[in-house]
């Protein structure tokens, strides 16, 4: 697990930059990030 992505992710969610209830894609995320999916699901199980 990424923990850069961990925090970044969970910054943008405390800050909402993602709208409440938002589906947050791993492909998507993965290609922001510039990961392969399976670091990016490792994050998001985390999270």
């Amino acid at each position: 697990m990424n923990p850069d992505i961990c925090r970044e992710i969970k910054r943008r969610s405390l800050f909402l930059e993602y709208a409440p209830g938002q589906i947050l894609n791993e492909n998507v995320l993965a290609g922001e990030f510039g990961v392969s999916r399976t670091p990016m699901r490792e994050v998001l199980y985390r999270l």
